[in-house]
C-alpha cells in the first residue's frame, strides 16, 4: 500500500531540472518583456550615438570624455538592459525618490501635474539614464550577476 502512495504522490516526483546554459540564458530573456528589451537596447544604441559622434560635442567639454572609449561604449551598449534590471531592483527593493520617478503611481502622474514639472522629471529621468550607461560596464556586470541568480532561483 505505501508504494502505491509514492507513486501518485509528490513522492514519486524526484524531478531534478535539467540545467543548462541554453535554458539560463532563455529564462533570462523571459524575465522581461521583449519591449523592454527592445526599448533598453534602442536607448543604448542611441546613448552610443550620442557619445561616440560629435553630436552633442560633450567631448569637448568634459575633459574625462576626451579620450577614445569606444570599446567600453560597446560593451556599455550590450549591457544597458542588465544595468537597467538592476537599477529597475534597486528602486523597487528601497522605494525611495529614484521609485518614484521610475514608476510613478497612478494617482501622481505626468497628466495631473503642471507641465513645467513633467518635463523636470522627464529631463531626471534622462539624466538617471545617462548616468546608468556610462557606468554599464560595471552595473552591467552586477546586473547580469543578479539576473542570471533570478533566472537560477526559477529554474529550480
Amino acid at each position: 500500500m505505501e508504494n502505491k502512495e509514492q507513486l501518485f504522490g509528490v513522492k514519486a516526483l524526484d524531478y531534478q531540472p535539467k540545467i543548462n546554459a541554453l535554458s539560463v540564458l532563455k529564462q533570462i530573456l523571459t524575465l522581461q518583456s521583449i519591449k523592454f528589451w527592445i526599448f533598453t537596447y534602442v536607448i543604448a544604441f542611441v546613448f552610443y550615438y550620442l557619445f561616440t559622434t560629435d553630436f552633442i560635442k560633450l567631448n569637448k567639454f568634459i575633459t574625462f570624455l576626451a579620450t577614445d572609449m569606444t570599446w567600453i561604449y560597446i560593451i556599455n551598449m550590450i549591457l544597458f538592459p542588465f544595468s537597467a534590471i538592476l537599477l529597475g531592483t534597486l528602486a523597487i527593493k528601497t522605494r525611495g525618490q529614484v521609485y518614484r520617478l521610475l514608476y510613478p503611481s497612478i494617482q501622481i502622474t505626468y497628466v495631473n501635474q503642471h507641465f513645467f514639472v513633467a518635463i523636470i522629471l522627464g529631463i531626471l529621468k534622462i539624466i538617471l539614464y545617462i548616468i546608468v550607461w556610462r557606468f554599464s560596464f560595471v552595473i552591467g556586470i552586477i546586473g547580469i550577476i543578479v539576473t542570471v541568480n533570478d533566472a537560477l532561483k526559477l529554474l529550480k
